[in-house]
């Protein structure tokens, strides 16, 4: 049996057996080329899952962060906007602000205190100042809320929340508005609140001839 296989070993092949051979391993190496390809492309297709995946759980992520965020807002969308849109204007405008004594003081004060009054005669620079003293502040964390309604600042407030208000010619432009300040005075415990809230600044301006006006007085915060 022995000498058999020894003889079926050294045997030469004829021509179709080697046709039939080389067939069989031309086939075999296709199809390993196939199967790497195959192994290739899944590889592949896994990385760009797995690439698909980690975007759809940062976007789930970010979605749900929005959600939690709008959720938290006191604040409608289309007013957002709009103070969006009048902060961007704020800081257009603040690029050719120059400081000055006066500006300096009001950011000084604010370091000891809460709640500040500008005043000054018509067109001296106090909501200018105002202004940039609140962009000074966002820098920081804060975030700026004018206020055009006393009711703005109660509908606006969120306690422990760093906000920097503006409040630009309170209770009239030429003379003491009776109804603005009366609207003030009802407003009084939530501003006492919200100056003793120590992530809170108040910034408001007021003409002069206002500021000295006797009903004032009734809005002993200002």
């Amino acid at each position: 049996m022995k000498h058999e296989c020894d003889q079926l070993k050294s045997k030469t092949l004829d021509r179709k057996t080697n046709e039939v051979i080389n067939e069989l391993k031309q086939s075999l190496e296709s199809h390993k080329a196939k199967m790497k390809n195959t192994v290739k492309r899944m590889k592949t297709s896994y990385k760009i899952v797995v690439h698909e995946k980690a975007k759809v759980k940062q976007k789930l992520q970010s979605v749900q962060e929005q959600m939690a965020a709008e959720q938290d807002e006191v604040i409608p969308r289309h007013i957002r906007e709009q103070i969006k849109e009048q902060i961007k204007d704020w800081q257009k405008k603040d690029d050719m602000f120059v400081a000055t004594r006066a500006s300096d003081y009001v950011i000084k004060c604010l370091e000891n205190h809460n709640c500040v009054t500008l005043t000054a005669p018509a067109g001296v620079g106090k909501s200018f100042i105002a202004r940039h003293t609140a962009l000074l502040l966002r820098r920081t964390g804060y975030k700026i809320i004018p206020v055009y309604l006393p009711i703005d600042i109660r509908n606006y407030y969120q306690p422990a929340k760093q906000t920097v208000f503006i409040v630009d010619d309170i209770c009239g432009n030429f003379t003491a508005n009776q109804q603005q300040i009366e609207n003030w005075k009802q407003l009084l415990p939530l501003l006492n609140t919200i100056i003793a809230d120590k992530c809170c600044k108040i910034i408001v301006s007021c003409r002069l001839q206002v500021y000295k006006d006797d009903k004032f007085n009734m809005l002993p915060p200002f």
